[in-house]
């Protein structure tokens, strides 16, 4: 159940542009499952939050509207509201960033990488020229798809092993 007050702003940035009395506040605040009694002769919270937000304007008691502050409360609570979302949504992606990079770290140290010759070569063949871009891509390019075309036979000997 949202709180008294919430829904109390809620309902009058919803009908800002229509004149409300306070027996239709009431029925919403009742429908919306907030009791607005009087008690002992005193005004029902119902209807001291309904001063807080509406206004007459002068119109002597007949038409009320919600203030400005009104709607600026509303605002900044559905505002809070969504820092509140994005703040959890940012908790658990630099929990999961933080859990893999654990993992990661852990992977490595068990099961070492080792380049063996021929990949080194191929690597140390990728030194890049800053004065001729153009034969330092045409490098790069031969030595991926020269990578691609081993992957692919190394795949294709392990399928006819495996048959």
């Amino acid at each position: 159940m949202k709180d008294i007050y919430i829904e109390a702003l809620e309902f009058a940035c919803n009908n800002l542009n229509t004149p409300i009395t306070p027996d239709v506040f009431c029925n919403h605040m009742n429908s919306a499952g907030f009791e607005g009694k009087i008690v002992f002769g005193q005004p029902s919270l119902l209807l001291t939050i309904f001063n807080q937000i509406f206004t007459d304007e002068g119109n002597a008691g007949k038409r009320y509207f919600a203030t400005l502050d009104a709607y600026f409360h509303f605002i900044e609570h559905k505002e809070l509201v969504e820092a509140r979302k994005t703040s959890r949504l940012a908790f658990i992606m630099s929990f999961s960033a933080i859990i893999i990079s654990i993992g990661v770290a852990i992977f490595t140290v068990i099961m070492p990488v080792t380049i063996d010759t021929n990949q080194m070569k191929s690597i140390q063949s990728l030194s890049f020229d800053s004065g001729n871009i153009e034969n330092s891509i045409k490098k790069l390019e031969a030595t991926v798809s020269n990578i691609e075309n081993k992957i692919i036979s190394n795949l294709q000997n392990n399928k006819t092993h495996n048959k």
